[in-house]
């Protein structure tokens, strides 16, 4: 499971008022015959992010990070205010141990969390937003009943192939 965070750590959240995101480079299938299972097409995702507070989160389940292509993150921001802002983020270099990234349950998440800032200038309109300090890490979310937060909202993501 990928889990993608952003915090919005300068600006106001309430002026996203949507967002669209696209995930290229994960497996599109992957192959188990011989002993090293691998991965032999590559896909595009599209992510739903949602919106809690000042973090827009998205999770999906991957069969794994194709490997010899980039990792690339398109993500459109649209606002109150203004044009919809669209910005493409190389995660390759994140997501490297992705594939290696040892599942000790099913609920645990190769996570990857953002710092998100929103700039609304007086002298011009519109508002624009950058993501820093991209971190990858794990994390398990698990409920009282021992159900991770999203596992159920991850299955209903479509793949998009080009």
């Amino acid at each position: 499971m990928l889990k993608l965070s952003l915090n919005v750590d300068k600006g106001s959240p309430e002026l996203i008022t949507g967002i669209e995101a696209t995930l290229s480079g994960v497996a599109a299938e992957r192959s188990v015959s011989g002993t090293t299972p691998r991965n032999s097409t590559t896909g595009n995702i599209r992510l739903n992010f949602t919106q809690d507070g000042n973090t827009l989160s998205a999770g999906h389940r991957l069969l794994g990070i194709a490997s010899g292509v980039p990792q690339e993150l398109t993500l459109t921001l649209h606002y109150s205010e203004g044009e919809p802002q669209t910005e493409t983020y190389n995660l390759s270099p994140l997501l490297t141990t992705f594939n290696r990234f040892d599942v000790s349950g099913s609920t645990d998440m190769f996570t990857l969390t953002g710092k998100l800032s929103l700039y609304q200038s007086v002298e011009e309109a519109g508002i624009s937003g950058s993501i820093e300090d991209w971190t990858p890490g794990t994390e398990t979310d698990m409920d009282a009943n021992g159900y991770a937060d999203d596992a159920d909202k991850a299955d209903e993501h479509e793949l998009i192939t080009h």
